[in-house]
């Protein structure tokens, strides 16, 4: 299964976050996560990664870039999952009010997000689009919720 994410960034430094707390059974509920959703057979990362955020959010970004890969593995869960991550600053915010039916959303910023609750494995690709750097490919390897193992480009991290 292929997903998208993508990271929006405000001028005054905070990234748009979606608090999933809405949906009855969410494997992501509680969680702080970035803006995105699954790849429609047919469609490209790119035109989903577009979709994705006009949807959860009412937000159309124009100019947005691809800056990694996260894939994410829990054997015991039969979860193999690839998810594209991107980054935009340039986008036009529809609606300030705008209401998602997945979660509610947060402008955080780089401090902040490391506050809130958001899975393990997100810090260790958060730390590139902080900084709006590529960062190739991670694996995550989680049993349940809990992360046991990370690699970064081949390389164990965890």
């Amino acid at each position: 299964m292929n997903y998208t994410v993508c990271y929006l960034k405000n001028l005054n430094n905070k990234y748009l976050f979606l608090y999933r707390n809405k949906k009855k059974h969410d494997l992501n509920k509680g969680m702080h996560i970035g803006i995105g959703g699954k790849v429609e057979p047919g469609e490209t990362i790119y035109d989903c990664n577009k979709r994705e955020v006009f949807e959860e959010t009412g937000i159309n970004i124009n100019v947005f870039s691809l800056l990694g890969v996260v894939k994410y593995v829990d054997h015991k869960a039969n979860i193999y999952q690839a998810m594209y991550v991107f980054y935009s600053e340039d986008f036009i915010i529809n609606d300030n009010d705008y209401i998602c039916d997945e979660g509610d959303l947060y402008w955080l910023n780089e401090n902040e997000f490391y506050e809130v609750r958001h899975f393990k494995g997100d810090e260790y690709f958060m730390k590139y689009v902080f900084k709006k750097e590529s960062f190739g490919i991670f694996c995550c390897y989680y049993d349940g919720q809990d992360l046991i193992r990370v690699l970064h480009n081949g390389i164990v991290v965890l």
